[in-house]
């Protein structure tokens, strides 16, 4: 997998608002997840945590679980 940047997280961020912050919509949460297992568990970040950005390729989406 490919990263393009990183993203360095607010207080109170989401991966669903950084998906949307970042890629312009919350369907790329899953990949943002799989990119960054550490942080599997954190429903909101305290702030300052380094979220490693992967590269959109065309058929990268999947519906989150809780979203099916």
């Amino acid at each position: 997998m490919e990263y393009l940047n990183y993203y360095i997280a607010s207080a109170g961020d989401g991966f669903e608002s950084i998906a949307y912050n970042v890629y312009g919509d919350s369907k790329y949460v899953t990949l943002l997840l799989n990119a960054n297992p550490a942080y599997a568990d954190v429903m909101r970040f305290c702030g300052g945590e380094e979220i490693l950005l992967p590269e959109i390729k065309q058929n990268d989406y999947e519906v989150p679980i809780w979203k099916r």
